[in-house]
């Protein structure tokens, strides 16, 4: 399905741990939750106060949706659709990722002030600062047992953190550019860095600290990677398409190619059960796709009219949609 209501580029999508809702993050200064089943909206959007919308990300319990923004991070409640929290301050930049522990008790967010920084959740405190970048921070990512934390810069590094705030060794610097995006395996073995103009992800094995062979060859630059939660897909986006490879061989796996946005997809999610993958994209547009057949549960151009007085039916065995229109046509 596509789900539309954003009136501007939509930056960032993230899934709730039961898969039934999807938060949708954008820069028209809003963040939506959508009912995944039915495609409609749960609550009235939700207006941030920093401006633009970079990065979305909901709860382990599923009952409070985050957003970073113009150097602010802030929290609401799914249940009241109000503010759960003053909004966060510490950044003196735009904040361009935010992520929720494992358990829930931790926010990190990645600012353009070159820090990452950890907040309660319960009570939005600042827990701690972590400073070695040198550029940007892109991007911010625990790791699957909530003791480790990854963060991605301009400054073509990728470091790794305690909770603590300790840096972990070395930064890894296998690619010799901005690294746009991460993503940690489900068994917290592998990361994979996504480059900004390489066109290419490489995947690192955490235990030893080394890049594996797998090279992910993307056609343009790499702008969002997700891992399907048995770690047997790895997901990447760039201009206008969606692409799964195999992330032990770095083969494109057969009919990945999800075509149908018009323009960058700035953000992917898996779904929790790995058969759906949701996309975010400046065209304006969120877009959940089946994953078995590479394709959009109901492809945008079939429910087209031009016209108004619209009138919809199915047929019972489920196959076909009829529509009518003031635009003087039925389509099927």
């Amino acid at each position: 399905m596509t789900l539309t209501g954003h009136e501007d580029v939509v930056r960032s999508v993230a899934y709730s741990p039961d898969g039934r809702l999807l938060a949708s993050g954008s820069w028209d200064g809003t963040v939506r939750i959508w009912d995944t089943r039915t495609g409609e909206e749960i609550m009235s959007p939700l207006r941030v106060t920093g401006g633009c919308v970079l990065s979305v990300a909901l709860s382990p319990n599923g009952k409070f949706v985050a957003s970073g923004g113009e150097s602010l991070v802030e929290i609401w409640s799914i249940e009241t659709g109000q503010a759960a929290l003053p909004p966060l301050q510490g950044h003196s930049n735009w904040v361009r990722y935010v992520a929720f522990s494992p358990d829930g008790t931790l926010i990190a967010s990645a600012s353009e002030d070159t820090t990452v920084r950890l907040w309660s959740s319960e009570n939005g405190r600042e827990v701690v600062v972590m400073r070695g970048h040198t550029a940007r921070v892109r991007a911010v990512v625990f790791s699957p047992s909530g003791r480790l934390l990854a963060s991605a810069s301009k400054d073509m590094t990728v470091r790794l953190w305690s909770i603590a705030g300790e840096a972990i060794g070395e930064p890894l610097t296998s690619l010799k550019d901005e690294i746009s995006c991460l993503a940690f395996s489900p068994d917290g073995h592998y990361l994979a860095a996504g480059a900004q103009s390489l066109f290419e992800a490489r995947i690192w094995d955490l235990r030893t600290r080394e890049p594996t062979p797998t090279i992910i060859r993307n056609q343009d630059s790499v702008q969002s990677l997700a891992f399907s939660l048995d770690g047997t897909k790895l997901a990447s986006s760039g201009y206008a398409t969606v692409r799964l490879w195999d992330p032990l061989s770095g083969r494109e796996l057969s009919g990945s190619w999800l075509v149908g946005h018009s323009d960058w997809v700035w953000s992917i999610a898996f779904s929790p059960d790995g058969q759906s993958l949701a996309s975010g994209s400046a065209d304006r547009t969120v877009r959940i796709w089946d994953i078995a057949s590479g394709h959009e549960s109901i492809a945008p151009s079939q429910m087209m009219h031009s016209g108004s007085g619209f009138s919809a039916a199915v047929s019972p065995n489920g196959v076909f949609i009829v529509s009518g229109s003031g635009d003087h046509s039925v389509r099927v």
